[in-house]
């Protein structure tokens, strides 16, 4: 890797500033916490060591679209460039650009439950309150009933869950810890059944138990990945002979699981389930049918784990089966490995700005927010209903 002659080097460490006219920047990595290699964002990493404490770098190299002029773009947290760079609390790099979409897809699920539960729980909190019905909010409710007959609703909530679960694939290829997201993902997942089953149990609601919703698929999903990532990471102790071999084996083995969710995916449509189109409404029909004489655990199971024509108790207010929908989520990290493990990677970033943060917000606390809205927007209700009841 090319490096700066001494006096430059010289020059830089008594004057970070010199950096903006001799174009080389200096950081000390193990002081600032700064990207240790290359697989943390940066191109310009293949001849640093693991353990080194400095670097010199080319701004205009280090981050391609973007011009660091000064150390103290980087290391101080206070440079408005910093901030648009650095997450502040993990202080590596996101991308702004997946967040961003991620916090789309949520801000839609809100819009979306906020209307189902005032067309659908708000007869039940009527009911607890003794209110007549249609009392509380009847402008809402109305609108609520003409939303959720929409016939393009189904379609778009499909197309919402489809991308959400594609940069969820993405996002697999970007983390290092794919299996504590997945444990985290499982026990929040944990958290929403056991809370929504002392809701059913305590009040007269019916049907409110989520036994495998979009947070258990979720998790499971990336835990599918995890494994195939591990089973497939055997290509990469293949010995081999040529630097070309070895390349080659390595991008088999991170294009394996991408692989395997093509090919469900293509074999799910083709033979487990379509698509059902009746004007603008969509939705996912099932081919399989499991034998009512089978046990329960074992419908419960299939249910699980796919669309069948007569699934058991899991089917309640917020359904998600492992597949198709795993399927998606392997088939994006196709674009994590092809686009975002490349340089690419780097050309939305000089877009990134304060325009985004509330949505970017929402993508990057996705789960959080998943957790809160829904007794957010159940609370708002149950406290109107007390409110009016007086």
């Amino acid at each position: 890797m090319e490096k700066p002659s001494e006096q430059t080097q010289a020059q830089i460490q008594s004057d970070p500033n010199q950096s903006s006219r001799l174009d080389w920047c200096f950081f000390d990595l193990n002081a600032n916490g700064f990207a240790k290699t290359k697989d943390d964002g940066f191109d310009e990493f293949d001849g640093v060591s693991r353990t080194a404490k400095s670097v010199f770098l080319k701004p205009r190299r280090l981050l391609s679209c973007l011009t660091l002029t000064k150390k103290s773009d980087i290391t101080d947290k206070k440079s408005p460039k910093a901030d648009l760079l650095l997450d502040k609390k993990t202080q590596k790099y996101r991308l702004w650009e997946l967040d961003f979409l991620r916090g789309i897809c949520v801000l839609l699920m809100i819009v979306d439950h906020f209307f189902f539960h005032a067309g659908h729980s708000m007869f039940t909190i009527e009911g607890i309150f003794s209110l007549p019905h249609g009392s509380l909010f009847p402008q809402l409710q109305t609108l609520a009933a003409l939303y959720l007959r929409w016939s393009f609703r189904q379609m778009f909530r499909h197309i919402v869950v489809f991308s959400f679960c594609f940069i969820c694939g993405v996002s697999c290829t970007l983390s290092k810890s794919n299996l504590k997201r997945g444990i985290k993902a499982a026990f929040a997942a944990g958290i929403i059944t056991l809370a929504t089953f002392l809701v059913e149990f305590f009040t007269p609601a019916e049907g409110f138990v989520i036994w495998f919703g979009v947070i258990h698929m979720y998790a499971a999903s990336i835990l599918i990945y995890c494994g195939l990532s591990a089973i497939f990471s055997f290509f990469k102790k293949i010995p081999t002979k040529t630097k070309n071999a070895k390349t080659a084996l390595k991008w088999i083995s991170q294009l394996m699981p991408a692989f395997v969710g093509m090919v469900f995916l293509v074999f799910y449509f083709l033979y487990l389930g379509q698509f059902s189109r009746s004007g603008t409404s969509v939705t996912i029909l099932s081919q399989v049918e499991i034998n009512a004489d089978r046990p329960d655990s074992f419908i419960n199971f299939m249910s699980v784990l796919i669309y069948i024509t007569n699934p058991s108790v899991v089917v309640g207010s917020d359904y998600f089966p492992i597949f198709p929908y795993a399927a998606v989520i392997l088939t994006g990290t196709l674009a994590g490995q092809l686009i975002y493990n490349t340089k690419a990677r780097e050309y939305l970033r000089p877009l990134n700005g304060a325009w985004n943060k509330p949505i970017v917000f929402l993508g990057k606390n996705a789960l959080l927010v998943y957790l809160l809205h829904v007794v957010a927007i159940v609370s708002f209700f149950v406290f109107s209903a007390w409110i009016v009841s007086g």
